[in-house]
């Protein structure tokens, strides 16, 4: 297969996963050609384009803050949201208030 597509392009930097063999590479453009971005000391790769580490957790690639806190899934951040809507919705119901259904739905769709 061709790879002209990013020199073309000009894409500043791209990663390739193969889940069969857990390889993982990532490449940012130098000129005209591109260079393999190194692992730091944890094993990560540095995204200057999404301001992220990308690495393999669980067989799984995860994205980490420079930090080294992991950035949470859309599935896991939605369970946290649903964990702490939980309490409220309780102090809400010993008020003698009721959520409506649909307000919980909304509150966590803008979660």
């Amino acid at each position: 297969m061709s790879q002209k597509w990013k020199v073309r392009f000009r894409i500043p930097e791209y990663f390739w996963f193969s889940p069969e063999t857990l390889e993982f590479e990532g490449y940012c453009l130098a000129g005209q050609h591109y260079e393999a971005i190194s692992s730091n000391e944890a094993g990560w790769r540095w995204s200057e384009m999404l301001s992220l580490c990308i690495d393999l957790k669980d067989e799984t690639l995860r994205y980490f803050h420079s930090s080294g806190e992991q950035v949470p899934t859309p599935e896991e951040a939605a369970e946290t949201a649903q964990a702490r809507a939980e309490p409220l919705v309780e102090q809400l119901k010993a008020l003698g208030v009721q959520p409506e259904e649909s307000e919980l739905d909304n509150a966590q769709l803008s979660c």
